[in-house]
């Protein structure tokens, strides 16, 4: 099932235009070409977002990680 799709218009400079048109005589439709140009950019800085995300708690992750393993050296 697809997600429901939403009208949004913006402006873009004379460069980001050219990119578009570009990208739309490969796909043939301008709007879906810049769907998928923000799909793709979402998706990476959602993986930035992440990756950002963990190595930021890098020290919390070792420190429980740490915290297991004297746990389970405990055990008989």
């Amino acid at each position: 099932m697809s997600e429901p799709v939403e009208r949004l218009e913006v402006d873009v400079d004379a460069t980001t235009a050219e990119y578009l048109r570009r990208r739309c005589i490969r796909r043939g439709d301008l709007a879906g070409a810049a769907a998928s140009v923000l799909r793709e950019l979402a998706a990476r800085d959602a993986a930035t977002s992440l990756a950002r995300y963990h190595r930021n708690r890098e020290a919390e992750v070792l420190a429980s990680l740490e915290d297991s393993d004297a746990a389970l050296a405990e055990l008989p």
